[in-house]
């Protein structure tokens, strides 16, 4: 990848989010505040980044401060840069794609977004539909660029992988589908 690589597979990645994020929400009852949602997330990925040897920027942990994303793995050797870059919105769609297009523009070769799939698959159907739309207008795709997408919803949450095929525009966008897990008795974004 021309970027470099991620020293965690994107799955193993995945799987952990989904079940660590979860299960510390849960600690907050049945209704936990969007604020309660994003401290856990960068919790989640503040340890994991640490014991990959990553210096991680995020806002949310103490002696931590954020650099122009919610929170980015940031690599030193053998090369510098981002090997993960993290934007996290419990906002409406607009909101979340704002911070996506963030992502967009960032060179890295495992983005992710966090969001707020509200009442899937509805609301989720119209995220998607929204972020594939952002891809296709967007004209600087770089060959092997990876998307991890993870919507947390009110009665499950779901995972979606995108490698980009190809530099350049992308005319067709077909996200996979990694984990769709239900939320029953888990406690779901505000």
């Amino acid at each position: 990848m021309l970027f470099g690589d991620v020293r965690i597979s994107l799955e193993e990645l995945a799987k952990r989010l989904c079940q660590e994020i979860r299960e510390k929400v849960n600690a907050f009852g049945p209704r936990p505040r969007n604020q309660n949602w994003t401290e856990c997330v960068m919790k989640v990925l503040h340890r994991h980044g640490n014991a990959l040897k990553y210096e991680v920027l995020c806002q949310h942990i103490e002696g931590c401060h954020e650099w122009l994303l919610d929170l980015i793995w940031w690599k030193n050797e053998p090369e510098i840069g981002i090997a993960l870059a993290v934007e996290c919105e419990w906002g409406g769609t607009r909101d979340i794609i704002d911070d996506f297009q963030k992502l967009l523009c960032t060179k890295a070769p495992l983005k992710v977004l966090i969001y707020d799939g509200g009442n899937i698959p509805k609301h989720g159907d119209d995220v998607q539909a929204a972020i594939k739309n952002e891809m296709k207008i967007y004209h600087h795709h770089v060959a092997g660029e990876t998307y991890l997408f993870l919507a947390f919803g009110d009665r499950q949450q779901y995972c979606h992988r995108f490698v980009v095929p190809r530099d350049g525009v992308l005319e067709e966008i077909n996200f996979e589908l990694l984990i769709d897990a239900p939320a029953a008795s888990m406690a779901a974004p505000a």
